[in-house]
C-alpha cells in the first residue's frame, strides 16, 4: 500500500476517533450534536472501509495486468517466431525482406533466448502457472537449437538441415505458445470481472 494510501487511512481513522470521543463528552449536555458526531463518526468509518477494500482491489487488479502484460508479451515473441520460422523455412526470404539463411538464424536465435530469458524471469508464483516440468529441462534448453546450427557447416548449402531445425525451433515456440494460452485466458477473465464488478 503506497505512503499517500495510509495517510488519507490514517486521517479517515483520526476523525472518526475524533467524533466518537467528542459524541461521548457532548452526550450529556447537548444530545442532538452526540447524536450527529456519531453518525459523523459512522461515515467516516464506512468511508475507511469502503477505501480500504478498493485500495486493495486496485493493488490486485495491478498485479494480475502486470501477470498478464508480462505472459502476453512472452506469447506473442514465441508466435512471432515460430511464424518467421515458418514463413523461411517455405519462401527462404522474410516476407518482403531479402535475408541470407545465417543471418535469419542468428536473428531467430537471438530470439529464442530473449524468450528463454523472460520465461526464466517470471515470479515464482506465475511460472508454476505454466505447467511447466521443472524436472524437464530440455524444454526450455534452447543451447540444443544454437549447438545444431553451429554444427551446420555450410548453411547455405545445407539447407535440409537448416529447414529441419527451423521447423524444431517453430514447434517448440507453439508449445510455449500452449503453455501461455491457459493462464493468460485466466488473467484476461479476471480482468474482465474487475470491470463488471466494482468490488
Amino acid at each position: 500500500m503506497r505512503k499517500k494510501d495510509l495517510l488519507i487511512m490514517a486521517v479517515l481513522l483520526l476523525f472518526t476517533a475524533s467524533c466518537y470521543i467528542a459524541s461521548f463528552f457532548a452526550q450529556e449536555s447537548c444530545a442532538w450534536l452526540s447524536n450527529v458526531l456519531i453518525s459523523t463518526a459512522c461515515g467516516f468509518l464506512t468511508g475507511l472501509v469502503l477505501f480500504f477494500l478498493a485500495n486493495r482491489r486496485m493493488a490486485k487488479q495491478e498485479i494480475i495486468k502486470l501477470e498478464y502484460e508480462m505472459l502476453l508479451d512472452i506469447r506473442n515473441k514465441a508466435h512471432e517466431l515460430s511464424s518467421d520460422a515458418k514463413y523461411y523455412q517455405k519462401y527462404h526470404s522474410l516476407y518482403t525482406e531479402e535475408i541470407e539463411y545465417d543471418n535469419f538464424f542468428r536473428k531467430i536465435i537471438e530470439g529464442i533466448y530473449v524468450v528463454q530469458e523472460d520465461l526464466f524471469s517470471l515470479p515464482d508464483v506465475l511460472f508454476s502457472e505454466l505447467d511447466i516440468d521443472v524436472e524437464n529441462t530440455d524444454f526450455l534448453d534452447f543451447d540444443v537449437f544454437e549447438s545444431a546450427y553451429q554444427k551446420i557447416k555450410d548453411i547455405e548449402e545445407e539447407t535440409e538441415k537448416a529447414d529441419k531445425l527451423l521447423l524444431d525451433i517453430a514447434e517448440r515456440m507453439i508449445q510455449i505458445e500452449q503453455k501461455l494460452r491457459v493462464p493468460i485466458k485466466s488473467k484476461k477473465e479476471v480482468l474482465l470481472s474487475f470491470r463488471k464488478h466494482p468490488f
